[in-house]
C-alpha cells in the first residue's frame, strides 16, 4: 500500500445541489457569495454615511444590515467554505427585519436589490421548480418600490430614479450570474463527459455513515482500528453496508460486468463483497481513521459473473481536509492485461534463464568496440554434462569487464575477435572461428561465435570448449596417418619375403634351368627362412589385431623361459644365430608358452637387426619373478627415443644385410608381457643394450591353467595404445 499526496476528487461543502457535480455546485456557491460581498460591503458604507450625515436612523439601520451581510459573505470566502443558501437565509432575515423600520427610499431600494439579487442567484441553482418558487418571491420585491414611491409616494420623479438604480443593480448582478451559470453549464457538460467517458473506472461514494460509525468506535475506546477489524471481521461487512454509491461511470459498469449503472448504485452489491473487497474497504476505513490523505492498492477484484480481474485502486480521503465524506471519488485501473503480459514476460524470462543455464558455454556481452559488458557461466558442472564455470575463464571477471579484447587477450586472438565483431555488425551475420588458448597452464581449444544483437550496437560472443573434439580429431588424423604408415609398412614387409619366395619358387619350378644340388639347397633354405619371416609377420599382425579388439586370450600355465628360448633358437636360421647362446637357469614362470616364444623371437630379431654383432640371452631368477634378458653390444636406442621404440611403426636403421622390421615387434612384446602380469623393459649400461622380460614365478597359489583376455590395446587398428 502506498499513500499519495494529492486528493483525487472535489467533494461538496455541505450545500450540494441536485443536477450539479460537486465542482459545479462549489463554483456556483462561490460566485453567489462573491457577488453578495461585492454589492453588500460597498453599499453599506455610503448608506451608513448618508444616514449619519442626514441623521436618518433608517439608513443607518439599512447600512448596518448590508455591512453584516457583507461581513458574513467575506468570512465565508476567507474560510474557503462559501454557502450561498445560508447567506440567502441570513440576508432575507436581516433585510426583511430592517425593511419594516426603514422608510427612506434609498435604503429600501438598495436592500430590496440585494435580496432580489440573492434570490435570483439561488433560483439558478437547484432547478426549474425552485426557480419558479423564488421568482414569485422576487416579483413583489421588484414592484414594491415602484408601487410605494410612484403611485403612493407622491414624488414620482424621485421614486423613478431610485427604481432605475435598483434595476441597474439587478441587471448587473443577474447578467453576471447568468454568464457564470452558462460557463458552469459548459464546465458541467465537460465534467459529465469526462466522468462518464473516462477509460478508468470511477465511483462516487458517500462515506458519511462511515465517518459517524468510526466516531462512535473512537468514543467507545477503540484505539487501533486495524487490530479491531482483524479481531472483528464482521465489523468490516458492517462498514461496507454503510457505504452508499452515488454515481459510477461506464468504465466501472464494464469492469464489473454489470447490466447498467443501476446495479452499482446504492449499497455495495453482496455479489462483489469477497475477501479482496473486504480488504480494500478495510484499508479505506483505516485511512479515514488515520486521516491519511489518499491511498492506492493492488487487489484481485471480482465481477458479477464470478470472474476475477487485477486492479489498482486509487482512493482519496477528503475528510483529511474538509471533514466531509459524502462525496468520495475512487478510481480503479484494470491491470488484467498488464498482469497477464507481466506473467508471460516473467515466464519467458524464467524460460530464457533456464535455457541460459542449460547452455554449457561461456557467454559474453560486448559493445561494438569489443568492450566486455557482461558474461555468463554455469553455476557449477552437474550431472554428465560439463558446463563452463569460472575456472574456464582466461582471466577473472574483474580483469576483463569494462575492458577491450586487446587489453585482455593475446594480440593475435584479440585481432581475430575484433575482425569478427566488425564483420558481424556490418553484415548482420554470425561469425565464427577456432583458436587455441591455454587455461591454468593446460592447452585448450575453443570456438567463438559472434552474433550481432538487432537494434543494438552490441554483440553476443558464445565461446565453446572444443578441446575434447579437437583432440579427438587430432587423434583421428594421427590414426589415419598411422593406418597409412601401417599399409605402407606391411606392403613393404610382406612384399620383401614374398618377392624372394616367388622368385626362388619360380627358379626351382623351372625344369629347363640346370641347378646344382648346392644352389638348390641354398634356395630351399632361403624359401624356408622367408616363409618363416612371413609367418612371423602374419602372427604379429594377428596378435596386434586381437589385442586391439580385446579378443586376445592368453593361457597362464607353468612355463620354462630357458626351454622357450631354446625352442625359438632351434627354429631359427643357424647361420644367423650360430653365435647366440643362452646363459643361466630359472625356475618355472607363469605365462603362455606360445606368447613367451613370440616375445623372445621379437627380441632376438630386434637385436639382430638393430644391435651389435654379439648377442646373448641371459636367464635369471628373483625372489618372486624370473627374467629373460637379450643383450647386444650395439649403440642402443637414444634416450629420447626409448618410449617411441615401444610404439607401432617405429624402426631404427637395420644392420647391413637385414631388412627393416615392421615396427610392431616391441609394442606387441611389451603388451604380451604385461598381459601375463609381467613387463618388458629396456636399458643401456654404456656397454650393452638390454631388453628384459619379467614374468612371475609359479607358486602353489597360482592355478595351473587359466586364460585371460587382452585389456591393453596396441593402437594399430584404431584403438588407443596408451595404458
Amino acid at each position: 500500500m502506498r499513500h499519495t499526496l494529492a486528493p483525487l476528487s472535489v467533494v461538496g461543502n455541505g450545500t450540494d445541489l441536485p443536477g450539479l457535480s460537486p465542482v459545479a455546485a462549489a463554483r456556483l456557491h462561490l460566485a453567489v457569495v462573491r457577488t453578495v460581498a461585492i454589492i453588500a460591503l460597498p453599499a453599506s458604507v455610503p448608506i451608513g454615511w448618508v444616514g449619519i450625515a442626514t441623521n436618518e436612523p433608517s439608513l443607518v439601520l439599512t447600512g448596518s444590515g448590508c455591512l453584516f451581510i457583507g461581513v458574513v459573505a467575506a468570512w465565508q470566502l476567507l474560510m474557503g467554505r462559501p454557502q450561498a443558501v445560508l447567506l440567502v437565509a441570513i440576508s432575507a432575515f436581516v433585510l426583511g427585519v430592517s425593511s419594516v423600520f426603514v422608510a427612506h427610499e434609498l435604503a429600501v431600494t438598495l436592500s430590496s436589490s440585494i435580496v432580489v439579487l440573492i434570490m435570483v442567484g439561488i433560483s439558478l441553482l437547484p432547478g426549474r421548480r425552485v426557480a419558479a418558487y423564488l421568482a414569485v418571491m422576487v416579483i413583489p420585491w421588484m414592484i414594491h418600490p415602484l408601487v410605494k414611491h410612484t403611485f403612493w409616494g407622491g414624488r414620482s420623479w424621485h421614486a423613478l430614479v431610485l427604481y432605475l438604480i435598483q434595476a441597474g443593480v439587478l441587471l448587473f448582478g443577474i447578467s453576471s450570474i447568468l454568464s457564470l451559470r452558462n460557463e458552469i453549464d459548459r464546465g458541467e457538460d465537460r465534467y459529465t463527459h469526462l466522468f462518464r467517458r473516462a477509460p478508468v473506472a470511477l465511483w462516487e461514494h458517500d462515506f458519511t455513515a462511515i465517518q459517524e460509525w468510526l466516531a462512535r468506535l473512537r468514543s467507545s475506546g477503540v484505539e487501533d482500528l486495524r487490530a479491531y477489524l482483524a479481531a472483528h471481521p464482521d465489523q468490516v461487512l458492517h462498514g461496507i453496508g454503510l457505504v452508499r454509491t452515488a454515481n459510477v461511470n461506464d468504465a466501472a459498469v464494464r469492469l464489473l460486468g454489470a447490466a447498467d449503472a443501476g446495479d452499482l448504485l446504492g449499497s455495495i452489491p453482496p455479489a462483489l463483497t469477497d475477501s479482496e473487497t473486504r480488504r480494500i474497504f478495510a484499508e479505506q476505513f483505516i485511512a479515514i481513521w488515520d486521516a491519511a490523505p489518499a491511498l492506492d492498492l493492488e487487489y484481485r477484484g471480482r465481477r458479477f459473473d464470478g470472474t476475477s480481474f487485477d486492479g489498482m485502486l486509487w482512493w482519496s480521503n477528503p475528510a483529511a481536509e474538509h471533514d466531509h465524506l459524502h462525496r468520495v471519488i475512487s478510481s480503479v485501473s484494470d491491470l488484467t492485461g498488464l498482469r497477464s503480459t507481466q506473467r508471460e514476460l516473467e515466464a519467458a524470462v524464467s524460460s530464457n534463464r533456464a535455457l541460459l543455464e542449460a547452455v554449457p558455454d561461456l557467454l559474453f556481452l560486448c559493445d561494438s568496440d569489443g568492450t566486455y559488458r557482461d558474461y555468463h557461466v554455469s553455476a557449477a558442472a552437474t550431472g554428465a554434462v560439463h558446463g563452463a564455470t569460472e575456472s574456464d575463464l582466461y582471466v577473472p571477471p574483474s580483469e576483463f569487464l569494462g575492458k577491450r579484447p586487446h587489453q585482455v587477450l593475446p594480440y593475435h586472438l584479440a585481432e581475430k575477435m575484433m575482425i569478427a565483431v566488425v564483420t558481424a555488425l556490418e553484415t548482420d551475420c554470425v561469425q565464427s572461428f577456432e583458436y587455441e588458448l591455454p587455461i591454468a597452464g593446460e592447452d585448450r581449444y575453443w570456438e567463438m561465435r559472434i552474433s550481432p544483437l538487432k537494434g543494438r550496437a552490441q554483440i553476443l560472443a558464445l565461446v565453446r570448449d572444443i578441446t575434447t573434439a579437437t583432440r579427438a580429431r587430432i587423434e583421428l588424423e594421427r590414426l589415419v596417418q598411422s593406418k597409412d604408415d601401417f599399409i605402407a609398412a606391411i606392403s613393404h614387409e610382406i612384399r620383401t619375403p614374398l618377392t624372394g619366395i616367388v622368385g626362388f619358387a619360380n627358379l626351382l619350378n623351372d625344369a629347363d634351368r640346370d641347378l646344382d644340388p648346392r644352389e638348390r639347397r641354398q634356395m630351399l633354405e632361403t624359401l624356408a627362412a622367408q616363409s618363416a619371416d612371413l609367418t612371423h609377420i602374419v602372427e604379429d599382425l594377428l596378435v596386434a589385431a586381437k589385442a586391439d579388439l580385446g579378443r586376445l586370450e592368453l593361457a597362464a600355465v607353468p612355463t620354462s623361459l630357458r626351454a622357450q628360448a631354446a625352442q625359438v633358437l632351434e627354429g631359427w636360421d643357424r647361420d644367423s644365430v650360430h653365435d647366440l647362446t643362452v646363459v643361466g637357469e630359472s625356475d618355472t614362470c607363469i605365462g603362455d608358452p606360445a606368447r613367451v616364444r613370440q616375445i623372445v623371437r621379437n627380441l632376438i630379431s630386434n637385436a639382430l637387426r638393430y644391435g651389435g654383432p654379439n648377442v646373448e640371452i641371459r636367464i635369471d631368477q628373483g625372489p618372486s619373478f624370473g627374467t629373460l634378458t637379450v643383450i647386444d653390444d650395439g649403440p642402443g636406442i637414444p634416450p629420447d627415443h626409448i618410449e617411441q621404440a615401444f610404439r607401432p611403426y617405429h624402426r631404427a636403421a637395420p644392420r647391413d644385410g637385414l631388412t627393416a622390421a615392421l615396427g610392431i615387434g616391441l609394442p606387441i612384446a611389451r603388451t604380451l608381457a604385461r598381459l601375463m602380469n609381467g613387463d618388458l623393459t629396456y636399458e643401456h649400461t654404456g656397454e650393452a643394450a638390454r631388453f628384459t622380460l619379467t614374468l612371475p614365478l609359479a607358486t602353489p597359489a597360482i592355478p595351473l591353467q587359466r586364460t585371460a583376455s587382452a585389456a591393453v590395446p596396441i593402437g594399430m587398428f584404431g584403438r588407443s595404445g596408451r595404458r
